[in-house]
């Protein structure tokens, strides 16, 4: 396949719909969308870790799945100069009050990559602690949720039908497990 030219289809504050003219391996024309965020370039995920082994989540309604979702707390990497960690770190503690003792980079790559250039590291928090409250946006609406590491499959796979399992949660559980960190 060969990229002809890439347009901008719509652009709002958040997103930008980009319309890719290319041409197929039989040597047709064809236009495939995708979606990229104009002010963000990285996505820090943080699976998170307390002292007492509990897993630190985060149920918040996300309108395009019209259901509350649990996720790790996540963000984007949008502030001048910020690092991924530095990210990481401000995104766990705003929307969960806990602070980690430790910052390991576990994955790093696309999740979406059949519509979306976003790209995404999962960071493992170790040892968080409460530290502070919550510092929500006006438009988060965040609830902060603990589980015990040794029920997290049984948790997340039997939720109610109202809520979802953000599935980078449980992609996470091998990758960790197999650095022996969990």
């Amino acid at each position: 396949m060969k990229i002809l030219k890439r347009e901008t289809a719509y652009e709002g504050p958040y997103i930008r719909v980009i319309n890719n003219h290319f041409i197929t391996k039989n040597g047709k024309p064809a236009v495939w969308q995708s979606v990229e965020r104009p002010n963000s370039k990285m996505i820090v995920i943080v699976f998170t870790l307390t002292k007492e082994r509990e897993v630190v989540l985060v149920r918040q309604f996300r309108i395009p799945q019209n259901s509350f979702v649990i996720e790790s707390p996540a963000g984007l990497c949008d502030k001048l100069g910020e690092t991924y960690e530095d990210a990481a770190r401000r995104e766990l503690l705003e929307e969960t009050g806990y602070r980690a003792k430790r910052l390991i980079k576990i994955n790093e790559g696309p999740f979406n990559s059949g519509m979306s250039k976003d790209q995404a590291i999962i960071f493992f928090a170790e040892g968080a602690e409460k530290v502070a409250g919550q510092d929500l946006d006006d438009s988060e609406e965040i609830e902060v949720i603990k589980v015990p590491l040794e029920n997290l499959v049984e948790f997340l796979t039997s939720l109610p039908e109202d809520t979802l399992a953000d599935i980078k949660i449980l992609g996470s559980l091998p990758i960790l497990e197999a650095r022996g960190l969990i």
